[in-house]
This record gives C-alpha cells, structure tokens and sequence, in this order.
C-alpha cells in the first residue's frame, strides 16, 4: 500500500499527487509476476483506464513539466484533512466569538445594575 494521503476535489472525486502517481508507477513497472498488477489495482481501488492514463503522461513527459509548473507556483494547496480542520476550527471560533458576545453583553447587564445599587 502507497502511505501518501489521497485527497478529494469540491465535487468529491478522489485527486491524486504526483507523489502518489510516481511511487504507484514504480511499484506497477517493479509488478512483473502473473496478477500482480491486478493486485496492484484492487489494493489501491483503480481502474486500468487511470493507471493507463497516467503511464501515458509520463512517457510523453508531461509529468516534469507539471512538476516544474508545482514547483513554480508559490504557496501549496490543502488536502482535504487540513480543510475539515479548518472548517472545525471556523466553527468553534464563531462559537467562541458568540460566547464573548454574551458574556460582554452580561457583563453590561450586571455591570449596569451594580450601580445602580451602590447609589
């Protein structure tokens, strides 16, 4: 089994790095006894057609200059555990946010009628 994460695009299909892509790859082209690229597919849930895809890429050299372009871009993108970690974390930041509010506005409550008492 291949240990890097597999993410997920908006729509919910699984998106594959060039890490994950590379490493498959290698362990395809090392698979040279009788079904052992069938196990390959069934282990890592792929499709001939993807993997086909993916071979043909890379032998027409698409994949360096892909990684070329990557290694150009500025900044990285999230995979989909940092997003949910983020969605979590948005979350209980509204919520703490919220809390604040009420514990300000009791406090003005509370605040307001102290006064009037020691008057």
């Amino acid at each position: 089994m291949i240990d890097v994460e597999v993410g997920r695009t908006p729509t919910g299909m699984r998106s594959f790095s060039m890490a994950y892509r590379s490493e498959f790859l290698r362990q395809w082209d090392a698979a040279i006894e009788r079904g052992s690229r069938a196990k390959l597919l069934r282990e890592n849930n792929l499709a001939y057609g993807t993997v086909h895809r993916w071979i043909a890429a890379r032998d027409r050299g698409e994949w360096t200059a892909s990684m070329r372009a990557a290694a150009e871009k500025p900044g990285r993108r999230m995979d989909s555990r940092e997003r949910a970690e983020l969605a979590q974390l948005r979350k209980e930041n509204q919520q703490l946010r919220q809390k604040v509010e009420q514990a300000e506005a009791a406090q003005q409550i509370l605040g307001k009628h102290s006064s009037s008492w020691s008057t």
